[in-house]
């Protein structure tokens, strides 16, 4: 109890060190409340003590709180308070003894704060990208039951120091408030913890969120004056990068699936055309990329842990409505119709035995949802979410046999839009 009061108390002394002696053009002039809400990605845990490896599933909503306090300088302090959590997948055990398959509350939590220091950089208008690094603390409940007996393996908590790394971008909506899109890497690098059986264990815990969050101005700021106009007419090209989520897939001649991939990666390549109204028409080529992790094969036979990769390369055309609404960015959705050329390479851990090496051609279709702003007058930076789904892939394991399976991704993706001058 007594470290868990000295590190709460840590981040408030230090920001009231650092506000010390300034005197804000007013009252609140540089104070803002944020509040976001994203997803977590949390690493592999390994149990040191139990010879144990966990592998969790796609973080919950992930939530945060935050005051924040702006200096000269594009510098900025903030105080944030945040819940991260994690379903436990499957734990492995390096004596080779059966995986275990965790119940429905087998979870792992983090409630925490920290005190970070970010800053922001200018790129003209309403556009601020963003870096920074913090210290805190959190406290880490760590639970596992097995699945059907119900059997009690770990239930514990501990309190620790953590860090992060912050990179993101925020746009003015008003004079008030600011819309902030953000990735951090979050880590508890020391965690102990007493195993049912009273042995002892040490773990850490690292988190990859990507988050949006809309941030308040207690008092209004000057308003930026945007850059360029918003949209420009005929060609352009794009470049696009993000975290991909691969879904689970089912074998629909089999009773096996692909149960967990880890987070890959979606990159493309667009050229495209924009008419003088809402819409835009462009031609695109993606690669997206996943590595295996899992394979179920049902409940009787159990999981394996397998390695190798999944990916996919992709021709798609697509349609954009992105309508003139007279806000600081432009919203806008996607669809798109093609075809993809998917490679399965997936090994099994535990006979170190080939699962799949083929390869196949499908249909694919994606929509998506975004938001773009100028950056300069014929560059434009936007964000969006796409799901991307194909048709079947008919593939042959090693033995002959036949095997159906499709594939669909989660991206969340961060381009950059060149208009050409005329």
């Amino acid at each position: 109890m007594h470290r868990t009061a000295q590190i709460s108390a840590l981040p408030l002394a230090v920001l009231a060190v650092l506000a010390h002696g300034q005197t804000p053009r007013e009252p609140w002039q540089d104070v803002y409340l944020q509040a976001g809400v994203g997803a977590g990605f949390a690493a592999n845990g390994e149990l040191d003590g139990a010879g144990a490896t966990v592998d969790f599933d796609l973080g919950r909503p992930i939530g945060s709180l935050a005051l924040g306090l702006r200096r000269p300088g594009g510098w900025r302090f903030e105080l944030d308070a945040s819940y991260r959590y994690n379903d436990a997948e499957v734990v492995f055990f390096d004596s080779g003894a059966p995986d275990v398959a965790p119940d429905s509350d087998s979870r792992i939590s983090a409630l925490g704060a920290a005190l970070s220091l970010i800053r922001d950089f200018d790129a003209g208008g309403r556009f601020r990208p963003f870096l920074g690094a913090g210290l805190g603390a959190a406290r880490i409940d760590y639970e596992l039951r097995q699945f059907i007996t119900g059997v009690e393996l770990l239930d514990h908590s501990d309190t620790a120091l953590t860090y992060q790394l912050i990179a993101g971008a925020g746009l003015a909506l008003s004079p008030r408030l600011d819309l902030a899109l953000e990735y951090r890497f979050w880590h508890a690098p020391d965690i102990e913890l007493d195993a049912a059986d009273g042995a002892g264990l040490s773990t850490d815990h690292q988190v990859h969120s990507l988050s949006a969050g809309l941030r308040y101005q207690l008092l209004p700021r000057a308003p930026r004056a945007p850059v360029g106009a918003r949209r420009h007419g005929g060609w352009y090209l794009q470049g696009a990068l993000g975290p991909s989520f691969a879904k689970d897939a089912e074998i629909k001649n089999n009773i096996a699936n692909f149960d967990a991939f880890d987070v890959g990666y979606a990159a493309s390549l667009a050229a495209g055309y924009a008419w003088s109204g809402p819409w835009r028409l462009e031609l695109e080529l993606a690669q997206r990329r996943n590595e295996a992790e899992l394979v179920d094969f049902n409940p009787e036979f159990g999981e394996d842990r397998a390695n190798g990769r999944v990916s996919a390369v992709s021709v798609m055309a697509n349609v954009i409505y992105e309508p003139a609404w007279q806000l600081p960015f432009q919203p806008y959705a996607l669809v798109g119709l093609g075809g993809a050329r998917s490679s399965w390479n997936v090994r099994l851990d535990a006979s170190d035995s080939t699962y799949v090496d083929d390869e196949d051609s499908a249909t694919a279709f994606q929509v998506g949802i975004g938001a773009s702003a100028p950056l300069t007058e014929r560059l434009a930076v936007s964000t969006e979410y796409r799901y991307w789904q194909t048709g079947l892939f008919d593939l042959e394991e090693p033995d002959g046999r036949p095997m159906r399976t499709e594939l669909a991704v989660h991206a969340l993706i961060l381009a950059l839009r060149f208009t050409p001058g005329r």
